[in-house]
C-alpha cells in the first residue's frame, strides 16, 4: 500500500512544465538565452523559440503497437544473427592469419639461416639458387610477415 503511495505521489509530482524561452544577440554579438526578454529593451534581434514539451506519440492503437513491436523484435534478431556470422568469419580469419604467420616466420628464419638455398628443378632434381634469388624470397616472407603478423 506504502508503494502505491509512493508512487501515485511521484507521478503527482511530475508535471509538464511549460516555459517559454527566449534567444537574443547582445551589444557584444554573444547570442544569449533566457526565460525573460532581453534587459535592453531591443526586439529587433530577439526570437521566442519554440521548444515543444513531450514528442507526439506515433502509436495510435493496440493493433498498430504490436505490429511495431514483432517488426522491431524480427529487426533486432536479423541484426543480432548477423553480427553473429560477422564476429564468426572474423574469428576464422584470425585464426587464419595466425597459421599464415606462424608459417612465415618458420620460411624467413630457415631462408635466413640456410647458406646455400636448394629447390626442385621440376625434373625430379636439385638445383642450387643464387644469392639474387634468394635475397628475393626473404623480402617476399618478410612482406609476409608484416602482413600476417599484426
Amino acid at each position: 500500500m506504502r508503494h502505491i503511495a509512493l508512487i501515485l505521489l511521484f507521478l503527482l509530482c511530475s508535471t509538464v512544465v511549460h516555459a517559454q524561452v527566449y534567444k537574443w544577440v547582445d551589444e557584444n554579438g554573444n547570442t544569449q538565452y533566457g526565460d525573460r526578454p532581453s534587459l535592453s529593451g531591443s526586439t529587433d534581434n530577439e526570437e521566442k523559440l519554440k521548444i515543444r514539451s513531450a514528442p507526439p506519440s506515433t502509436v495510435n492503437s493496440k493493433s498498430d503497437a504490436s505490429t511495431s513491436l514483432s517488426d522491431e523484435k524480427e529487426n533486432y534478431t536479423s541484426r543480432r544473427e548477423e553480427r553473429l556470422i560477422n564476429q564468426s568469419k572474423m574469428l576464422a580469419q584470425e585464426e587464419e592469419n595466425k597459421r599464415k604467420c606462424i608459417d612465415a616466420k618458420g620460411r624467413l628464419t630457415m631462408l635466413q639461416a640456410s647458406g646455400r638455398l636448394t629447390m626442385p628443378d621440376g625434373k625430379g632434381g636439385i638445383t642450387y639458387v643464387d644469392d639474387e634469388i634468394r635475397l628475393k624470397q626473404i623480402k617476399e616472407t618478410q612482406a609476409a610477415v608484416d602482413t600476417f603478423c599484426k
